[in-house]
Parts: structure tokens; C-alpha cells; sequence
């Protein structure tokens, strides 16, 4: 949409001139100060797809997992780490209303998100759990995708009446301790609801409820928890956030703001952990950074 591509711009604008400083004042992040490091990393191999709305690290290959945003085919893309495109997978089983996010669980399956839901009316949103493709899928018979129903306990008209209440849009998704995460998107508020369900439904149709708020302030775009559940970031138009995770297992998810930087890179839309010190971001127009944390996590 033209109005949110211009929003997004006047809203990394606003954050390159003035960086976290609410956050830092009213949600107790710390300043980067050299805790991140920002490198240009290229752009995704054009033609075969040009947007990026979602990504995930392959957990047996060099290679990365994305998807375009809305109007696109139901395809995954698999890249290696020069962004060019090596395989264009169609997901069986899947329909692609508005796919906003993806996620990896560790144990070799992928969870697509087609929960973007702009203008708040859809009754369809879902969650797709597949098992993650080999490295080469020609001639290969792939098994269809579970199909995950998700609704929100307290939308009860779609789109509700008054605009302040459009709540039930989102685009971040993360993994931690055999549940996903959903982040609602937030608008120009000061809290992110979080949402949560089990990676391995008992039945195919959920309804949640908000388990907590998160206390930042910006459109939230994307997630992803490390491989150790330490530590969450989360991507928002003009700025990165780093949560600390002191959450153990068998006990709920327990969010400490920890950093925030800006990041006034376009519209950012995707972020996943590569490895325990690098997070690859994308934004709409499929450029890539590499952040770099440095010192101790």
C-alpha cells in the first residue's frame, strides 16, 4: 500500500533523527554503544522473486529460506549467502493470502505465517507447519503442509468499529521452547501484544489470547529468538530491539528490554539468527544487512 510504504519512511526518518530515545527513557533499553555492529550485505538475486517478507535459516544447509508478502504463490525461495536463488519450492497444502513471517523450531520443521491482516476483517488466518525441503527438491515428492487455524479471543467484529481497536494484524513469529509467538504489529502504540500456541497442536484450530505485552514503540515487522532462548530481537520500522530471555524451561517466556538501535534501513520486514552472534535482516525491496553482535550476549 502507498500510505504504508510512506509511513514507513517518514517513520525511519523520525527514528534515524531521534533514536530510542523514548525507549531508553521509558522501557529501560540500553544504547547500542558498540553492541551491534551493521554491515550492507547485498541484495536477494532479482527476477525470481523481488520482495521479502519473511526469513529463516535452513537448519542443515548455507542457506537461507524466504517469501514474498502478499499476492505471491505459495513458494518458499532457498538462497546461499550471495542472495542468489538456488531453488523455488512451491509448499503443498498451503494457500497464500498474506504470508508476513516465518520460523524454524530446530527439529527440521518450518512455520510459515499467512496472518497478515491489514484491514482486520479476515476470519482465515493460519499457520503453516512443514517439514523443511531437501537442498535439491527436483523430481522430489514433498509432503503437504499442516494447516494451523489461528483467531483472536478478543476481536469480536472484522474489522472492528473504531480504527484504535485494529489490533489483530501481525508479522512477527518466533520459536522458543515448543511454542510459537506471535507479536501483533502494533501501529504507533507503546506495547506489542504477544500471543502464544503450541508448535504441536492437539487440534488443528486455535483461538489465543494476548499472554503479555512487550513495551516498545514501533510497527513490529519481524522476530526471531536465538538458538539458545537467551535472547529475542525484534525488527520494527527504524529500529532493532534486543530482548533478554530469562525465561527457563518448562516456565513462561520472561522478556527483559535489553538494547535498542536504530536501524533506518527502508521498510525492514524480516529477521532470523544465522548463527549465536549474527542476525541477517531484509527489508521490502530484498536488500540484506548483517548485524554483528559484539562482546559477551
Amino acid at each position: 500500500m502507498f500510505s504504508a510504504k510512506v509511513t514507513a519512511l517518514l517513520l525511519s526518518l523520525k527514528f534515524l533523527i531521534c533514536p530510542c530515545g523514548w525507549d531508553r527513557r521509558q522501557a529501560d533499553f540500553e544504547r547500542n554503544q558498540g553492541f551491534v555492529k551493521v554491515q550492507r550485505f547485498g541484495k536477494m538475486e532479482q527476477g525470481r522473486f523481488t520482495e521479502s517478507s519473511g526469513l529463516a535459516k535452513s537448519q542443515t544447509e548455507s542457506t537461507f529460506f524466504s517469501h514474498s508478502d502478499s499476492g505471491a504463490p505459495p513458494y518458499l525461495y532457498r538462497l546461499n549467502f550471495k542472495g542468489q536463488v538456488t531453488d523455488t519450492i512451491r509448499v503443498p497444502g498451503a494457500a497464500a493470502i498474506d504470508w508476513e513471517a516465518m520460523t524454524t523450531d530446530g527439529q527440521g520443521n518450518l512455520y510459515i505465517a499467512d496472518f497478515g491482516n491489514n484491514y482486520n476483517n479476515r476470519k482465515d488466518l493460519a499457520i503453516y507447519k512443514w517439514p523443511e525441503p531437501p537442498a535439491t527438491t527436483n523430481n522430489t515428492v514433498l509432503p503437504p503442509a499442516q494447516k494451523i487455524n489461528i483467531s483472536y479471543k478478543p476481536q469480536k467484529a472484522f474489522p472492528p468499529t473504531n480504527e484504535q481497536d485494529w489490533q489483530y494484524n501481525a508479522e512477527a513469529l518466533f520459536y522458543w521452547q515448543d511454542s510459537l509467538y506471535i507479536i501483533n504489529k502494533n501501529g504507533q502504540g507503546k506495547t506489542a501484544a504477544l500471543y502464544s500456541l503450541p508448535a504441536n497442536p492437539s487440534t488443528n484450530t486455535l483461538v489465543l489470547s494476548p499472554q503479555t505485552n512487550i513495551k516498545l514503540k514501533g510497527i513490529v515487522t519481524g522476530a526471531s529468538m536465538n538458538a539458545t532462548g537467551t535472547m529475542l530481537a525484534v525488527a520494527t520500522y527504524g529500529r532493532i530491539y534486543f530482548f533478554k530471555n530469562h525465561g527457563i524451561k518448562g516456565m513462561p517466556l520472561k522478556l527483559k528490554p535489553y538494547k535498542c538501535i536504530a536501524f533506518a534501513k527502508g521498510q525492514v520486514e524480516a529477521i532470523t539468527w544465522i548463527n549465536p552472534k549474527q542476525l541477517l535482516v531484509s527489508n521490502e525491496t530484498a536488500r540484506l544487512w548483517m548485524l554483528t553482535l559484539k562482546g559477551n550476549i
